[in-house]
């Protein structure tokens, strides 16, 4: 089936059907279900109902008010997902809320808010993170610049390591490079997990790495635990 190409410089609205490649530098109103091979939006983009899409840029702020599926996707300008968010490569490079994430591999240079349920078989983090539910991650790695705060958080491999120096996101003008960064969880639960400046209730695991500026409450290990001379562990448990 042959797909119409859309381009645009000012505002645009389209209904629903099947688009080629999208491209607009105004306004962008998706008023019904679109599937597209690409949606580029330089301006604002607000979607109805459900989105398809191959390839999805957002540059300025987008609003999605039902279900966005893409196999890859960048995020350079705001945009907010209330709906369930699949999609197979993920780049935050500004801001993005969301209810719901399926990904294979996430990457998040600038803040991920507003999140209730992330699951992804490979995650970086270099920004802001907030994660008001579960974070599900194959392997799952946080270089961390401000505060980010993962409510429980489910893994195969995690590191967490604080060094500002990784971050170049939309916060690097925002976040002193000075500062460090800090995460704050409920549970941790991996088979092989390395924590620095983490505060955290429970890290349940096979190896655990307790490194420096963690405050720990409880840690219950299986096969090896290390804990940094600067690091604060209330309870170890062998099980």
């Amino acid at each position: 089936m042959d797909r119409q190409d859309v381009k645009s410089v000012g505002d645009i609205t389209l209904e629903k059907g099947f688009y080629g490649k999208i491209s607009c530098a105004g306004d962008l109103l998706l008023k019904g279900e679109v599937e597209a091979y690409s949606i580029k939006a330089a301006g604002d983009l607000e979607a109805i109902e459900n989105v398809k899409v191959e390839s999805l840029r957002v540059y300025g702020d987008a609003e999605f008010r039902k279900d966005v599926e893409a196999i890859e996707a960048k995020i350079y300008g705001d945009a907010e997902i209330f709906g369930h968010f699949q999609c197979q490569d993920l780049k935050v490079f500004g801001e993005c809320s969301l209810k719901k994430l399926d990904a294979e591999k996430l990457t998040v240079f600038g803040a991920l808010e507003r999140a209730e349920e992330v699951n992804a078989e490979k995650a970086e983090f270099s920004g802001e993170v907030q994660i008001a539910g579960v974070l599900n991650v194959g392997h799952g790695e946080f270089k961390l610049v401000g505060d980010s705060k993962v409510e429980e958080i489910y893994c195969e491999s995690l590191s967490v390591k604080s060094d500002g120096e990784f971050f170049n996101g939309v916060l690097s003008g925002l976040i002193s490079r000075g500062k460090s960064g800090t995460l704050t969880s409920d549970l941790i639960e991996g088979d092989d997990i390395y924590l620095e400046n983490t505060t955290a209730k429970m890290v349940r695991g096979n190896k655990i790495k307790v490194g420096p500026g963690c405050r720990i409450q409880r840690v219950e290990y299986n096969e090896k635990l290390e804990v940094h001379s600067s690091a604060e562990v209330k309870e170890k448990v062998e099980l």
